[in-house]
Order: C-alpha cells, then sequence, then structure tokens
C-alpha cells in the first residue's frame, strides 16, 4: 500500500533542552520532570530521576514541553549501540542532550515513536565521534514520514505496542536473572560491606595466579584475532560481543594475550562511573584484549566466579572508586592496586557451591535471552511490515 509522505519536520515542532547551574540547589528537587538520557529506557516516559524547581527552568535554556512529545537522545555515548526514543506521559523539560518532537496534525505520537525506532540503524550511521557522539537533527527532520491516515496510524501503534511489551517483559525476566547473582552471592557468603567474621580477610592477590595487562597494539576492523576491548564490557559484568575490533597477531603474542574461560577482565581505565567493570569469559572462542584491561587469572584453590561475583557487588564497586586516579578526565586502577584490595577467603568448598549455582542462573539466562533474540527477530519483520502498508 502506498501512502503519502511528508518530510519530518514539517510534521512537528522540535525543540531543545538545557541545564540549568548545578551549583544552586534552588534549581533542583521541584515537581517538574528534567529528562536525561538517564531515564529513557522504555518506549513510555512517565518522569525523571531528576526535578526541576521552577526557578531552575526559567534559568536554563530547558523548557516545558507537553505531554504526547516524542523525546529522543541526540547526544549520548549510548548512541554507539543504540537510539532511545520514547513518549512522555506529562509535561517534562529535558537537558540538553535530549530533543522533543510535538507531533501536528495529523501525524501520532505513538506512530512517530515506532517508526523512529525503526529508523534507528539509519540514524546511528549518522553519529559523529566526538567528545559526545551525537547526530544532526536537521537531518532528521529531511527524512520522509509515510503517513496514513491517522486511525491507522493509532492501529499501528497499539500492535507494535503490544509486541514492544512480550519484548519488555523477557528483558525484565533476564534482568532479574542477573540480579539473583548478587542475591546468591549475599545468601552464600553474607553481605560484603559488613562482613560476617567466619573467614580470614586476605588480599585479592591472594587468588590469583596472574595479573597481565593487555596489548597495546591498535585493533581495526581486519586481523586474525578478535580484541575485546573497554566497551565490550557492560556495567552488569557481562560480555557483549557484538562490537569487536581484531589484530594479527605471532603465536608468542597470542600465546599471552589470549583469554581462556574462567578468566576474568577487569576494566582499569574507564570514566569515573564505568571504571571497575568485571566480567568473566564464559566462551571457548579464542579471543584477546586490549590495554585498558587486566586478566586475572585465579589460582586452582579458588573459584573465579566468586572473584567475578565480588567485583562486581555494589560494595566492591564502591570501594574501586574510592581508590581511582583521575587522569585527563579519566579514572584509573593499576593491577597493583586491585591486588591489595581487601576480600573475604571463604573454603573453595563454598565457593564450588556458589559456581554451581551461577552455571544454573547462566543457564537459564540462556535460554530467556534466545527467546529475546527470536522475540526481536519477529519484531523487527512486524515493523517492516507496518510501515511498508502490510500489517
Amino acid at each position: 500500500m502506498s501512502w503519502p509522505t511528508a518530510p519530518l519536520g514539517e510534521l512537528v515542532r522540535t525543540y531543545g533542552g538545557g541545564t540549568p547551574k548545578k551549583s544552586n540547589l534552588d534549581y533542583f528537587g521541584g515537581s517538574i520532570p528534567w529528562v536525561t538520557p538517564k531515564d529513557m529506557k522504555a518506549r513510555t516516559v512517565l518522569g525523571s530521576e531528576v526535578t526541576l524547581t521552577a526557578a531552575g527552568l526559567e534559568n536554563s535554556s530547558a523548557r516545558l514541553v507537553p505531554a504526547n512529545s516524542v523525546l529522543l537522545v541526540t547526544r549520548s555515548g549510548v548512541l554507539k549501540h543504540t537510539l532511545p526514543v520514547g513518549v512522555s506521559q506529562v509535561p517534562v523539560a529535558m537537558n540538553q542532550d535530549m530533543k522533543a518532537l510535538v507531533p501536528l496534525d495529523p501525524l501520532d505520537a505513538g506512530y512517530l515513536a515506532h517508526l523512529l525506532a525503526a529508523w534507528a540503524p539509519r540514524i546511528l550511521r549518522w553519529v559523529r565521534a566526538t567528545t559526545a557522539d551525537n547526530f544532526p537533527i536537521t537531518r532528521l527532520q529531511q527524512l520522509e514520514v509515510p503517513l496514513p491516515p491517522l486511525d491507522e496510524q493509532r492501529r499501528i501503534a497499539r500492535v507494535l505496542d503490544g509486541a514492544d511489551a512480550l519484548r519488555a517483559k523477557r528483558g525484565a525476566a533476564i534482568s532479574t536473572l542477573e540480579d539473583l547473582g548478587e542475591s546468591c552471592f549475599v545468601d552464600v557468603f553474607g553481605d560484603p560491606q559488613t562482613g560476617n567474621g567466619r573467614w580470614r580477610i586476605g588480599r585479592i592477590g591472594d587468588l590469583l595466579e596472574s595479573a597481565t595487562y593487555g596489548t597495546s597494539a591498535k585493533a581495526g576492523p581486519t586481523g586474525d584475532i578478535p580484541v575485546l576491548r573497554m566497551g565490550n564490557l557492560t556495567a552488569s559484568g557481562r560480555i557483549d560481543l557484538t562490537d569487536l575490533k581484531y589484530l594479527d597477531m605471532t603465536p608468542r603474542e597470542l600465546e599471552r594475550y589470549s583469554i581462556r574461560p574462567g578468566d576474568i577482565l577487569f576494566n582499569r581505565t574507564n570514566s569515573a562511573d564505568l571504571v571497575g567493570k568485571t566480567a568473566l569469559y564464559r566462551n571457548t572462542e579464542r579471543v584477546t584484549f586490549a590495554g585498558y584491561l587486566v586478566r586475572l587469572r585465579v589460582t586452582s584453590e579458588h573459584r573465579p566466579e566468586y572473584l567475578a561475583a565480588f567485583l562486581n557487588t555494589a560494595y566492591a564497586k564502591q570501594r574501586l572508586r574510592g581508590m581511582c586516579k583521575s587522569i585527563v578526565g579519566m579514572a584509573n586502577i593499576n593491577a597493583k592496586e586491585l591486588q591489595h584490595v581487601p576480600i573475604p577467603l571463604p573454603p573453595v568448598t563454598l565457593q564450588q557451591t556458589f559456581a554451581g549455582a551461577i552455571a544454573h542462573l547462566e543457564i537459564m539466562r540462556e535460554k530467556a535471552q534466545a527467546h529475546l533474540d527470536h522475540l526481536d527477530v519477529l519484531f523487527a519483520s512486524l515493523q517492516h511490515r507496518a510501515f511498508a502498508g502490510e500489517l
């Protein structure tokens, strides 16, 4: 089915955001939602972590946009992988990393939000890698929007909302399984924040066979061996293999920098919020690692699952960030400092019990992830049919 089209810029009013002076506490804590990229976690935006007062709104370039505005992240590091977009359910203000698209007749906000999400692969190719990754809103405004009748737009939005809700439920189940890992740690070993006095306190170095820095060679789009970089470690403690770079290595280099199942990767240099990311490598594919990472290999008397889980507790993350040294805007923890961090030394039998529980959770998570991947494929097909007039 062929529908008329019009440039997006002719179908919306576009508004930017701003930030009040953060040193003035009178500007914050009011009743006005102030949306930032951190709040863009779902298609429906109900509020924000941080709020503004009327004075904060008046003394910034932010402005209040009406409910049913389409909110879009246009400047953020997350634009390397995704395009956060949602519809506000209440009037909101935004920071400067956001844009609001207020639809004009005959355009429905829900329909537009789904269309922007479908356009995400194209839009993300425009992202300019600068201090804050961004894309030009003017290019977005030039895109041609297919315009079925308003009732049909709303029907399409309802159908896609329903399919998207299934994906969101599966994603929430995966998040719950990830949270269970830390709960399991506390159940087995106690709260590391308070300690339980059951075991001797040692140092992380007591558990290690080695702590090795990665290669300093520059990786690229081609090569024989994948190289894991700091972006391949997620904040939740997993390894993401979707964006890899490669290197050619000599047999000696490959032996030195290879990662084997059970190795732990520690992100020693990053922003203050992300330094200390830690992930256990469970895959069998041969990969190597870059210089901003440290490979931790535990001795046979300990289990890597225990150390990786400890480093991912809120207690350990807070302690590590307190140790950081800042250099040109980046935080750093070297391997020697890491090895001196105190850690309880429970018996290996208890570490093995914990490792077994984590393995079971990992199997459940992999099944849930495979189901979500299948739902993603089906949803992409549904999107394509919807905007081609075949739904």
